[in-house]
């Protein structure tokens, strides 16, 4: 069935544990996912990222992707990751995507707040989720950081409070340690960090 993200934290916090969230830019990579979800009897996040655009349009895949988590024996939310433009956030809602993530991390902070808010006020009307993102997650999403200093890049605690209070976001993307795609080097994850930023926005979490 599909659903809200938000009722899939709530299920996750309840329990105590995470919920897998998954890029399906193909077919095999969506099915494989959703049987998976259903032989555990658990809740799933299915994404379709907008850097695999050129891959696997956005309006090819939604439908199926959508059409398939309303037809699942257990909760699964359709959602757009690392959304970059409104005109795609605006897109995903329209092919009815139950959560979005704007990614307005490589942005100064009040173009981040500005960009974030719009999306948090237009998946409203479409009674859709909001995950953005504070600090950058390094590594491979389709664009290049450069990081002076190790650690330079992660989420300040008070920085994040302060984001989840300007936008209204429903789930915080926050930089502790992870990089996307493969590790060049062993990760070092900063539980102190997490524990705080928990502390002091009281929002569900996102690992990328």
């Amino acid at each position: 069935m599909l659903v809200n993200m938000n009722e899939i934290l709530r299920y996750a916090e309840e329990k105590g544990c995470c919920v897998g969230a998954f890029d399906t830019p193909n077919l095999e990579i969506l099915m494989a996912v959703l049987r998976a979800a259903e032989k555990r009897n658990e809740p799933v996040i299915i994404q379709h990222a907008q850097l695999h655009e050129p891959e696997m349009p956005i309006r090819i895949i939604g439908p199926i992707m959508v059409r398939m988590a309303k037809e699942a024996s257990v909760p699964v939310c359709a959602m757009l990751d690392h959304g970059e433009d409104m005109d795609y956030v605006r897109t995903a809602l329209e092919l009815g995507f139950s959560a979005v993530m704007i990614d307005g991390s490589s942005k100064p902070y009040d173009e981040n707040v500005s960009l974030t808010r719009e999306a948090v006020a237009l998946a409203k009307e479409y009674g859709a989720s909001v995950e953005a993102e504070i600090g950058i997650v390094t590594g491979h999403e389709g664009r290049e950081f450069h990081i002076e200093e190790p650690g330079a890049a992660y989420t300040d605690p008070e920085l994040a409070a302060r984001f989840v209070r300007d936008t209204g976001i429903d789930a915080l993307a926050a930089s502790v340690g992870t990089v996307h795609g493969f590790y060049a080097t062993q990760p070092k994850l900063d539980f102190d960090r997490i524990e705080k930023i928990k502390e002091l926005t009281g929002l569900p979490l996102v690992m990328h």
